[in-house]
């Protein structure tokens, strides 16, 4: 382990000073993240060895979890700073609530107007009646079924 050193700070310059207080400053957050990173590896092991021990003694990962899940959600209930995942609301940023998905283009199906889909996100899958008609049309567009605004 290396060992500290005195820093005599009345000799330091303001400048030296914010030096110092930046690299604590970076020193803190090395050591948190290796802290991190060695309670993520310690508990990795932890659940490798219990998976491993109970498979030795024959049980199944099924079982396993059924015997593991009450436990586990006693001990979100427990825990005061862990809500039940279940019920958990989603977390407000620092700006406050979250904002709600921005709503894309909308699509509705020429034989019956009533049957629609809106575009939600980038990734979002379209409906399957929509899919079907822009595979079983000539140019292989959405752009034909958007409704426009």
């Amino acid at each position: 382990m290396d060992t500290p050193f005195q820093l005599n700070l009345s000799k330091l310059s303001l400048d030296g000073l914010r030096a110092q207080q930046e690299q604590q400053a970076q020193l803190a957050r090395d050591i948190e993240a290796e802290i991190a990173r060695r309670r993520g590896e310690a508990l990795t092991q932890l659940v490798d060895e219990m998976w491993s021990k109970a498979r030795g003694l024959g049980f199944s990962d099924r079982e396993v979890m059924a015997a593991l899940s009450p436990k586990v959600k006693k001990a979100y209930a427990r825990a005061a700073d862990a809500p039940l995942p279940a019920t958990a609301p989603a977390p407000a940023s620092a700006d406050g609530p979250r904002d709600k998905p921005q709503v894309g283009e909308t699509y509705a199906n020429p034989s019956n107007p009533e049957q629609t889909w809106t575009k939600t996100t980038r990734l979002g899958a379209p409906a399957r009646w929509l899919h079907a008609l822009v595979m079983a049309s000539d140019d292989k567009t959405y752009e034909q079924f958007r409704v426009k605004a």
